[in-house]
Parts: structure tokens; C-alpha cells; sequence
């Protein structure tokens, strides 16, 4: 299995507004954002090399996967977003995205390849709970198996940690 974190941050993919913010601001979401999609091109490059089982992709970032194609969101994440879909579906096994920032457990297969319009199914995206939901997820990988990824929900009480 190949394992690869991706440089995608929260707030709209760093491009919110905010009152400082300059041209170089938004060069840099650029750069960063190219500098992920070239990331998970070569991480799926590896896991074809070594014919790997699945790719497990992590970063921070809500992508808005299930928004639609035109959603300023959703395209603030172009084109890291389009190399998701070529390399999910040009490998054909097991790919798991894994985020936060969404702050809700969600386990789901978002993806809808657009030149295609088919769903991607080798894809499943787990999103991981956030506050007020304090805890963790345990992600159980079985090489090789249908269903390469299963997951355990974890919360922690609120008394542990108020």
C-alpha cells in the first residue's frame, strides 16, 4: 500500500479573504495546490511501480468532493481535485482519501469522474470527526480484500478532555 499526506489546507483551500491578503497570497494556494496534484500523480506513479494494492491519500482540507463541479469551494481545489479522479480511476484498486476539517465522520464515495460522469467506486473518502465529536478513527487496511478498508468510530467523552 502506498501511503502519501497532501499539503491541502481548510479555509477554502487558503483562498478565504481576509484583510491583508495580497497577490502573492494567492500565488502561493496556487503553487501549493500544483505541488499536491503533481504529489498525487507521483504517488500513484509509485504505487503502479510497485504494483501496491491501494494508495491511502490523507491531507487536511474538506474538498468539497460532492459539491458541484462549478462551486467556487469545490474549484479552489483544481487541479488537485482532477488528478484524484484520472489516478483513482486509471489505478483501478483500492483508494482511500482521508480528511478533516469537515468535522463529521463521514465514510462515503463521493467521486463522480467528469468525463465520465460515472461514480468512482475503487474510491472511498473518510472524513474524520471533529469538534465538538473529539476522538479518533481507526482504519483497519486488509490488502488485497474487496473491501481493502474498514473503519472503527472512536469518541472520547466530553469529561476526558473539559
Amino acid at each position: 500500500i502506498v501511503f502519501a499526506s497532501v499539503h491541502l489546507v481548510g479555509s477554502n483551500n487558503g483562498m478565504r479573504a481576509f484583510p491583508a491578503r495580497t497577490e502573492a497570497d494567492d500565488k502561493e494556494a496556487k503553487r501549493r495546490t500544483e505541488a499536491a496534484a503533481a504529489w498525487v500523480r507521483e504517488a500513484f506513479a509509485e504505487a503502479r511501480a510497485l504494483n501496491a494494492t491501494a494508495v491511502v491519500l490523507s491531507f487536511h482540507a474538506n474538498a468539497d468532493f460532492e459539491g458541484p463541479v462549478d462551486n467556487p469551494y469545490r474549484q479552489a481545489f483544481e487541479p488537485f481535485i482532477s488528478a484524484v479522479e484520472e489516478e483513482v480511476e486509471r489505478f483501478a484498486r483500492p483508494v482511500l482519501l482521508a480528511n478533516g476539517d469537515g468535522h463529521e465522520y463521514t465514510v462515503d464515495s463521493p467521486l463522480v469522474r467528469r468525463t465520465t460522469g460515472r461514480p468512482l467506486e475503487n474510491l472511498t473518502r473518510l472524513q474524520v470527526p471533529g469538534s465538538p465529536e473529539v476522538g479518533w478513527v481507526r482504519v483497519v487496511v486488509t490488502p488485497g480484500a474487496e473491501n481493502s478498508f474498514a473503519f472503527e468510530k472512536h469518541v472520547l467523552p466530553r469529561w476526558k478532555y473539559w
